[in-house]
């Protein structure tokens, strides 16, 4: 069996990236499979351990503790807080952190090599899939020079070269302005296997945040139908070269996935 990478990036920053990598990981545990995940990036933390990658492993002691095996379950997450290449102190993007102070020079490069060698050099774990959430979003500066986009498409290649499966799994939510988000996001990266729509969100109280939830969601899977079916017109009102033709294209191989709830990950497979 192929190992597996599967990355997580969110639209934008606080779409719920943390939470939902602790239940995806929740999810693969209770489908038999030893997992592990690991930070590239860490921000708002003081020493050189990550606080998402403890939340990874609080969520995951929650859904699974109500099991009589929740032992047997629960040593089957490798996850480790020190699994993180850089760490920042202040909660902003990296490149800010360099311009601050931070001493090591960022590269992608060591990134890369790290993940790769989490994934595949698993003599103490064995883990058939290695998770890695992204910090901020697909455009999110990671230097000066290079942001999450280059780091995926790096990521991608390495998995190609080492025969690891190579997932990505795109988070959005129902805030005002994610429509614009996620196309953007669907535009520009190179597959989403998984567009999961985080609809668990605590913050949604007004109807107006309500509708807005619902509809989003509603307006994806809409565009993906539409282009299914054939409606949309290329010869009228979207040509092949428009881009949300071929964004619409793009999501015939996405998954939609709206989340509530640990129940709703079940089509998601490696």
């Amino acid at each position: 069996m192929h190992k597996t990478l599967l990355v997580v990036c969110g639209t934008s920053t606080d779409v719920g990236k943390t939470y939902i990598s602790g239940q995806l990981l929740s999810h693969f545990l209770l489908n038999g499979y030893i997992v592990n995940s690991c930070k590239p990036v860490q921000t708002g933390t003081t020493d050189h351990t990550s606080p998402d990658l403890a939340e990874h492993i609080q969520i995951v002691q929650q859904n699974l503790s109500h099991l009589n095996n929740r032992e047997e379950l629960i040593a089957k997450l490798k996850t480790k807080v020190e699994q993180v290449t850089y760490t920042y102190n202040l909660a902003t993007s990296p490149h800010v952190g360099e311009k601050l102070g931070h001493t090591e020079t960022f590269t992608l490069s060591k990134i890369v090599q790290q993940t790769i060698s989490l994934c595949l050099n698993n003599q103490d774990n064995q883990a058939d899939l290695l998770l890695v959430e992204l910090a901020g979003g697909v455009m999110s500066p990671v230097n000066l020079y290079q942001t999450n986009l280059e780091l995926i498409f790096a990521l991608n290649q390495a998995c190609k070269s080492n025969q690891i499966n190579f997932i990505l799994v795109l988070i959005a939510d129902g805030a005002l302005g994610s429509i614009s988000h996620t196309l953007s996001a669907l535009n520009l990266l190179p597959q989403v296997d998984y567009l999961i729509y985080n609809s668990s969100k605590q913050n949604i109280t007004t109807n107006e945040q309500k509708i807005i939830n619902q509809t989003n969601f509603s307006y994806l899977e809409d565009l993906k139908q539409f282009y299914s079916n054939g409606d949309l017109d290329r010869n009228s009102v979207l040509k092949p070269v428009d881009n949300t033709y071929l964004i619409a294209q793009k999501l015939q191989n996405t998954q939609l996935v709206k989340f509530n709830s640990l129940d709703d990950l079940a089509q998601i497979i490696i």
